[in-house]
């Protein structure tokens, strides 16, 4: 960032009101570079110095990579996996099949699930995602039959009704 903002653009940043109110955001795209430096250094295009822009470009710069090399594969899951794709509620629980399907939900939700493809396709992590009337409206991220994480758009909190449906999905 520093080859491409000043101090006092960097400085602003990490000030901002955005930034404090937004500290998962803050989270993923330290992780997305932590990740992925060599492709955000070399696909970098600079763009405003605000967190959700910014992560925003980090996404894309490792989601070209990943398209090239994966978009053909499709990712398995065992048959316990699949079984919990039900309804609850008003809630339809889908999987993604591919990472074009990953990729596009991603896009819908505003976070980087697409960059746990890899994750995804080695079965170390599995991800349920929430539609309503064919709208997605937020990922369950489990591991060895734990929630990991739980979040909707931009990695918001849960509503009260949608955890509710979480627990009785898990119940």
């Amino acid at each position: 960032l520093k080859s491409h903002y000043s101090e006092k653009q960097l400085l602003n940043l990490f000030r901002s009101k955005e930034l404090s109110s937004s500290r998962y955001l803050f989270h993923d795209t330290v992780s997305e570079f932590f990740h992925n430096r060599k492709l955000i250094k070399n696909n970098f295009h600079k763009v405003p110095c605000k967190i959700q822009v910014l992560y925003d470009e980090f996404v894309r710069c490792t989601q070209e990579n990943i398209l090239t090399y994966m978009s053909h594969q499709k990712l398995p899951y065992k048959e316990r996996e699949i079984k919990l794709c039900v309804e609850v509620d008003t809630y339809q629980i889908r999987i993604p099949m591919n990472y074009q399907e990953l990729s596009a939900w991603a896009d819908k939700l505003h976070n980087c699930m697409a960059d746990y493809f890899s994750l995804i396709y080695n079965n170390e992590t599995i991800i349920y995602c929430f539609f309503q009337n064919n709208i997605l409206k937020f990922v369950v991220e489990m591991r060895d039959d734990m929630v990991i994480q739980a979040t909707g758009n931009y990695n918001a909190q849960l509503t009260k009704q949608e955890k509710i449906a979480v627990f009785k999905w898990l119940a």
